[in-house]
């Protein structure tokens, strides 16, 4: 199992998330995960987008010929019949998992573009010496964002980053919430108003818990258009 390559190791944790990684490379894949942060926010990406479809599956109750059926399948004794354990449901549930996934995003249009994360925007935040700070990226179409730290920020205490939408003249700014400020963590936002109405993001440092009026009190410390 190789995961240098990005397209790889977004696969493999949807795969991991769905259920369909299996066996020993399972294993593997969950001992990467202790150790590297990225990937675990490949993971938590997918939690995200794929948790959203499981609210809309009604539960369905098994016939007792299913549970019959199972018992006999994992040995259970006829005279002391036992509930089916969680995990012996799992591969029908990864495979109704991947049923779900592909009808998705081949068949429902609306709810695909509800959870699934397509970029359209980057930006880039670096310091004045050039040292990368920040990579936003954002999906105009569903008004969604996926914030990078880049590097480690200091803040004094009692201080905190907080990211904002920069909008026409008349328009006030929009917060989008507090930046992460250690190295590899990320957050996602939903926007609270069209991204599209943007022209640009700014970052201002602002009380612990982010701006007290909505609108930025410390000074902006940086500013990127749209499409920087």
């Amino acid at each position: 199992m190789k995961l240098e390559n990005e397209s790889t190791r977004d696969a493999l944790a949807a795969e991991y998330v769905l259920g369909t990684l299996q066996g020993a490379p399972r294993r593997r894949f969950e001992k990467y995960l202790k150790a590297d942060q990225a990937l675990r926010a490949h993971v938590e990406a997918w939690q995200e987008r794929l948790q959203p479809l499981l609210g809309n599956v009604a539960p369905v109750s098994p016939s007792p010929a299913v549970w019959q059926g199972l018992a006999h399948r994992l040995g259970f004794s006829e005279t002391r019949a036992e509930p089916a354990r969680w995990w012996s449901w799992r591969p029908a549930l990864a495979g109704f998992a991947v049923l779900l996934l592909v009808a998705t995003l081949f068949l429902g249009e609306p709810i695909r573009q509800d959870w699934l994360f397509l970029p359209d925007v980057e930006v880039a935040f670096v310091d004045a010496n050039q040292q990368p700070l920040w990579r936003v990226q954002a999906d105009s179409g569903n008004d969604k964002l996926v914030v990078t730290a880049l590097g480690d920020v200091a803040v004094d205490p009692g201080k905190a980053m907080e990211l904002w939408l920069l909008r026409d003249n008349d328009q006030t700014p929009v917060s989008l919430g507090l930046l992460p400020v250690t190295n590899g963590d990320v957050i996602t936002v939903r926007a609270p108003t069209a991204i599209q109405t943007g022209t640009g993001f700014a970052v201002s440092l602002e009380p612990t818990g982010g701006s007290p009026s909505g609108l930025p009190t410390g000074p902006v410390l940086y500013v990127q258009s749209l499409g920087a």
